[in-house]
């Protein structure tokens, strides 16, 4: 067995080898959406022991005995074949060997046999309980897995005896898929394939961040050009919809009355696919850190996965002339706004190099998001009841030093942010990715501000 090159997924590595040393039958749902490196991460744990199975869109028929050619293969066993062709007969068989499965795709079982979850249940009450078998079923549909296999009235939701989500990358890893490139860069790279590890082995790491996106995104013929429509075909059949969506929301039409009106729905109901969306990790619903998340009404939607809010922003929108051959036309289109577009991505960044600052101090908050009001935002808002403090913070992503008129404008825009306690001490952090000017070195220094360049960052996230 072959695995791709493997990045910090160390906690989920030790998670998986203490499952391989228990002695008892263990069934562990791996999931998490394409790319993400579940394979590789299962294929390093077993270390070659074991079977693995990746199921495809065939008959029930079809993989039932690709699964029976790969396990007489795998394990040298050549019994495996004169079984009969049936799921509990292989598993039976499968059970006295004591040893790991990988069913990779396990959604590709469910659908070629929707009565896939209840057959297995029968199998492990009957024949795996009771041994050292671990079985981990791994998915990409991350909604056919919660429905199959997560959810509590699916009919594997009791045999379970772990889970394990597979989520990015921290942006702090991005150094070791690109090592030769610039902060800047990274931040830049962040920005179209997010902590996604295969989208960021597809970079060339030789190759400048402006030729990646030209031969990795805008080549009709990349990887990276079409996986937008594997992703949405995976979760959702009405795909034409979803997309609409996500066009609208990474247009920067975010509140819920904008997606309705500009998708030309009047007040037709489209809040069912924004969950949806929400369900499956594309978008996210932001609302001020301030307000009751279930209760605000000034809830924002946002794509979250940075990959299709690149796409959607900029690749989508522009088919027409991409497939016409005016490749150079697009990336000039994106090279003008990408500044602008990476504005919010350093945001992201900087909370998440905040969280790493906060750990290393033994720092813990209630709560970290954003605030706004009307026109006023506050990039990163902290609060901590037990200190009785709050943490505010400006990020810039400018090619200019931050004036003291920035830092003044923060001062005012937190004055109008109700709190509930208006006797919480407030700290101010100012991130700006060219620096500071004296003037506001000075003030910091006066009044107990913190300020943090990209060389400060990099500080902190890379020691």
């Amino acid at each position: 067995m072959n695995y791709t090159k493997f990045i910090n997924r160390e906690d989920e590595l030790e998670y998986l080898k203490k499952i391989l040393s228990s002695p008892d039958f263990q069934m562990v749902p791996v999931w998490g959406r394409r790319r993400i490196g579940k394979t590789a991460l299962l294929l390093k744990a077993l270390e070659g022991k074991g079977l693995y199975f990746l199921a495809t869109e065939t008959s029930k028929l079809d993989n039932i005995r690709r699964l029976k050619g790969d396990a007489s293969g795998q394990l040298k066993d050549p019994i495996i074949d004169s079984l009969a062709d049936d799921w509990e007969a292989v598993f039976k068989y499968l059970g006295t060997k004591d040893i790991p499965i990988v069913l990779d795709e396990f959604p590709y079982l469910v659908a070629s046999d929707p009565g896939m979850p209840s057959i297995l249940q029968r199998i492990i009450d009957l024949h795996l309980a009771n041994t050292g078998t671990k079985l981990f079923l791994c998915g990409s549909s991350i909604r056919m897995m919660e429905d199959h296999v997560m959810n509590y009235r699916a009919p594997l939701y009791g045999r379970r005896t772990g889970q394990l989500n597979l989520r990015p990358v921290h942006f702090k890893h991005l150094k070791e898929f690109l090592p030769y490139y610039s902060f800047e860069d990274l931040v830049r790279a962040y920005g179209v394939c997010g902590g996604v590890p295969m989208y960021l082995l597809e970079f060339e790491t030789e190759n400048a961040f402006w030729k990646n996106i030209e031969e990795k995104l805008l080549d009709t013929h990349s990887i990276l050009h079409s996986e937008a429509n594997f992703l949405v075909k995976e979760e959702f059949t009405h795909v034409s919809t979803y997309k609409s969506i996500l066009r609208t929301i990474a247009s920067g039409r975010t509140k819920m009355d904008e997606i309705r009106n500009n998708l030309g729905v009047g007040k037709s109901d489209i809040s069912p696919y924004l969950a949806n969306l929400i369900s499956v990790g594309f978008v996210d619903r932001d609302v001020p850190v301030t307000e009751n998340p279930a209760r605000s009404r000034k809830g924002l939607y946002v794509i979250k996965d940075s990959y299709l809010r690149f796409y959607f922003r900029y690749l989508f929108p522009n088919k027409t002339i991409i497939e016409t051959g005016n490749v150079k036309g697009v990336l000039d289109l994106i090279k003008k706004d990408y500044d602008a577009y990476i504005g919010h991505v350093f945001e992201d960044i900087a909370r998440q190099t905040f969280l790493v600052w906060s750990n290393n101090e033994g720092l813990t908050w209630d709560r970290v998001g954003s605030w706004w009001h009307g026109e006023e935002e506050i990039d990163i808002v902290a609060t901590s009841t037990e200190r009785n403090d709050i943490l505010v913070c400006e990020v810039k992503w400018s090619d200019k030093p931050m004036t003291r008129n920035v830092m003044f404008a923060l001062i005012e825009k937190t004055k109008k942010i109700r709190w509930r306690d208006s006797k919480r001490k407030i700290r101010y952090l100012f991130i700006s990715r060219s620096g500071f000017l004296p003037e506001c070195e000075q003030l910091a220094e006066e009044k107990g501000m913190m300020l943090w360049s990209k060389d400060d960052i990099s500080k902190i996230l890379w020691p």
